[in-house]
C-alpha cells in the first residue's frame, strides 16, 4: 500500500468519524408546532349556593347567653390574593355534658340545577390545618347533615336524637383529636330547596374553658 492510499484511508475515517460525533452532538430540531388561540372572558356574579344560620343561631345569638350558636356570614380567609367567604360557626358545649344543636348552619340552592352536597374536614383554602387546638380528653364534636331537604325558609326537621332525617355518617372528631370520619354523605338539594347542619358537642367534666377548632368544606356538585 502506497502512503498515498494510506493518507486516503486515514483521511476517510477522520471524515467518518467527524459526522459520527456532529449527529451524537446535535440535538434533534425538526418540529412541527400547531398553535390555536383562544379567549375566555370570567365573570364573577352572586352566588348560588349560600350558607346562612339556622334557627339555633339566630335564636342564641347573644355571646354571653347560655346556649350560644352563632354563624358569622362574612367571615374570610385569604389565599392567592382571593379573599374566600369562610362563615365562622361558634357553638357552645357544657362542661360535663352532651350538647346538640340541630338547626345550625343551612345550605340552600338557589342556583339552576340540583346540587349534591357533601361536608368534608379538610385543611382550608389557605392550608390552615382541619383539627387545630384540640386538646386530649377535653372535647369530642360530630358535625351532622340531614337527608331530608326543606323549601327554603322551611321548619328544621331534624330530630334531637340525631337520627331522623339525618345522614348516618356525620363528621366525628374524637376526645383525642383523632378524626374517626372526615365527611358526611351526599345529600341531593333541589333548586329552591335547603338542608340543614347538626352539632354534637361532648364535652369531659373539668374542661370548662377548653376550645377547639375545625374546619371543613361544603361541597356542592352540579347534577
Amino acid at each position: 500500500m502506497t502512503s498515498s492510499d494510506q493518507k486516503r484511508k486515514m483521511t476517510l475515517r477522520g471524515a467518518v468519524a467527524a459526522i459520527l460525533a456532529i449527529a451524537v452532538a446535535t440535538p434533534v430540531l425538526a418540529a412541527v408546532l400547531i398553535q390555536n388561540f383562544l379567549a375566555a372572558d370570567i365573570q364573577a356574579v352572586a352566588a348560588c349556593f349560600t350558607k346562612v344560620e339556622g334557627g339555633d343561631a339566630t335564636t342564641y345569638s347573644a355571646p354571653l347567653a347560655d346556649p350560644y350558636a352563632d354563624v358569622d356570614t362574612t367571615n374570610t380567609v385569604s389565599a392567592n390574593g382571593i379573599d374566600f367567604l369562610q362563615e365562622q360557626v361558634t357553638v357552645k358545649g357544657y362542661d360535663g355534658d352532651r350538647t346538640i344543636y340541630t338547626d345550625v348552619v343551612r345550605y340552600q340552592n338557589n342556583c339552576d340545577n340540583p346540587l349534591s352536597v357533601q361536608l368534608i374536614l379538610e385543611d382550608d383554602v389557605a392550608g390552615n390545618p382541619r383539627v387545630e387546638n384540640w386538646g386530649t380528653g377535653d372535647l369530642a364534636t360530630a358535625i351532622y347533615l340531614s337527608d331530608v331537604p326543606v323549601t327554603i325558609g322551611g321548619a328544621a326537621n331534624g330530630g334531637t336524637d340525631l337520627v331522623t332525617n339525618w345522614d348516618a355518617s356525620p363528621i366525628f372528631v374524637d376526645g383525642n383529636g383523632t378524626v374517626q370520619n372526615a365527611q358526611t354523605g351526599s345529600v341531593v338539594i333541589d333548586p329552591g330547596e335547603e338542608v340543614i347542619s347538626a352539632f354534637r358537642i361532648d364535652v369531659s367534666d373539668g374542661s370548662q374553658g377548653t376550645t377547639g377548632t375545625l374546619r371543613y368544606t361544603a361541597v356542592a356538585t352540579v347534577q
